[in-house]
């Protein structure tokens, strides 16, 4: 067995060695061959682990290759050419894919029982209930109220109700994440009705604030543990990505159309693949070319890296993106460009920043993958930061300690309290 996942290690390091080779030999323009080297490696780690896809060899790699190489792909296309293209940028994408691939476990791990109560949590469930109800009300209320036409006012709005809401959407889908862990042993019909009133609050938030984060988190969640338990089978999944190329470049159209009954049409082109490129994947790439571009290799020399963990609990008032929209992007006024999560190494340290970066993300998956069937309190948590390790690659390393640290650990704090309490009195009523 040990002498398997070495040999599994050895084809991960054989695919970085000809995938490098292949960056190193090609020229600046020879595009196509740096999008075969991403390939190459992205591929061949999937193979090792049967493209299982609660394996982050495969939801990482796959995410982070896409928002890697969507802007080489249409600045090949001769679609988005404006801030040029250099082999460079896709080398620090590919380093960092590198690093993730090296640190994660080729290891996967078994699906097993894991030890769960007896007794029907109603507490949790009561809890989660009521929070549902109040987030559902502040909907129906910014709906309600004409002043809200974009989700930059609603944010810039003091409004206390409106960001507990937002909070605790989180903490709906933290514990979505944990109700269905558990309830996984019973048939697709008997946790129908989880899936689909946890659709219907989270959905409702995402269509009417414009936020796609909060849906996309859910169906992530409900596709890959329907998968590690079983419930599906990886021809569904074939079947479904073809929907979401088609379905999410429509969600970036009709962003605030309930709260302006207006469709954006902002695409660069009327071809869907290349729609969905656009849409949400293009960020990253593009913005860690508009660094290399303006040469900004080490320019804070880790002063930046070093603010984002301590934004994490104290605001102060400075971050990568509020930089990088200022800089570059200075008379934007609704539309925020975000970061990249590569770049990030690059403004602090240059090679040296994104190996660091990028090894702190890997441990960080790692521990949470490897301990994911100890409980469902571990199985909630890493489901639940799955979406924030994708999301970050467009941002940066706050955008998964902050979320980690304030609504993952302490929402599953929160539920660990609930459940002891149940448990008690579970006991003392027999």
């Amino acid at each position: 067995m040990v002498k398997i996942k070495k040999y599994k290690k050895l084809f991960i390091i054989l695919a970085i060695i000809i995938s490098g080779l292949l960056l190193y030999i090609s020229s600046n323009k020879d595009i196509v061959i740096h999008l075969i080297s991403f390939f190459i490696l992205i591929f061949t780690s999937c193979i090792v682990v049967k493209f299982d896809i609660f394996h982050p060899y495969v939801w990482y790699n796959i995410f982070f290759g896409i928002y890697s190489c969507a802007y080489p792909i249409l600045y090949y296309m001769n679609i988005y050419n404006k801030y040029g293209y250099s082999k460079i940028s896709i080398f620090y994408s590919w380093l960092s894919l590198v690093v993730i691939n090296l640190i994660i476990p080729v290891k996967k791990i078994k699906l097993k029982k894991i030890n769960c109560l007896k007794y029907k949590n109603k507490i949790i469930e009561n809890f989660n209930n009521l929070i549902q109800i109040f987030v559902f009300s502040v909907m129906i209320f910014i709906v309600n109220s004409s002043k809200y036409t974009h989700k930059n006012i609603i944010y810039s709005d003091n409004n206390i109700f409106l960001k507990l809401a937002f909070s605790l959407t989180y903490f709906i889908i933290l514990v979505y994440a944990y109700n269905l862990s558990k309830k996984l042993n019973l048939n697709l019909r008997g946790i129908f009705f989880t899936i689909l009133k946890t659709a219907f609050v989270v959905g409702m938030v995402s269509i009417i604030t414009g936020e796609r984060d909060y849906l996309f988190s859910y169906l992530l969640i409900t596709i890959l543990l329907l998968f590690h338990y079983k419930k599906i089978k990886i021809i569904s999944l074939i079947l479904i990505a073809p929907l979401g190329i088609i379905l999410l470049p429509l969600t970036s159209s009709f962003k605030y159309f309930i709260l302006t009954g207006k469709i954006f049409k902002a695409s660069i082109s009327n071809n869907i693949f290349l729609k969905f490129l656009d849409g949400e994947f293009i960020s990253a790439g593009r913005n860690l070319q508009i660094l290399v571009s303006n040469n900004c290799y080490n320019i804070f020399k880790g002063k930046m890296l070093l603010n984002d963990f301590i934004r994490v609990f104290y605001s102060t008032g400075v971050s990568h993106q509020i930089w990088f929209n200022q800089v570059f992007f200075p008379l934007s006024k609704h539309t925020k460009y975000g970061f990249t999560l590569t770049g990030e190494g690059y403004v602090n340290g240059g090679i040296l920043g994104v190996i660091f970066v990028f090894i702190l993300v890997g441990l960080i998956i790692r521990y949470l993958y490897l301990n994911s069937n100890k409980s469902f309190y571990n199985m909630a948590l890493y489901l639940y930061m799955i979406p924030l390790f994708i999301y970050s690659s467009r941002a940066d390393i706050a955008n998964i300690i902050s979320p980690l640290l304030k609504y993952g650990l302490f929402g599953i704090t929160v539920i660990w309290i609930l459940e002891y309490i149940n448990f008690k009195k579970g006991v003392k009523g027999k």
